[in-house]
């Protein structure tokens, strides 16, 4: 996570993870491996949690 002076990002995020949360992520900005989100529209704690569970096991299955 970063904060910027106009929004804040949050970083790592894959292009599947991306794919995979597009219908939750309408609300908010994307670029190809980050969220962006405002201060005043902050993302959703369960959303967080599963973009990171999802990175957990691609990074998982990557290391095998």
């Amino acid at each position: 996570f970063a904060a910027h002076p106009n929004h804040c990002g949050f970083y790592g995020v894959s292009r599947s993870a991306l794919e995979a949360f597009e219908k939750d992520l309408k609300p908010f900005r994307t670029s190809t491996t980050t969220l962006h989100f405002w201060v005043n529209k902050p993302l959703p704690e369960k959303l967080v949690k599963a973009i990171v569970r999802r990175r957990v096991k691609e990074n998982a299955a990557r290391a095998m």
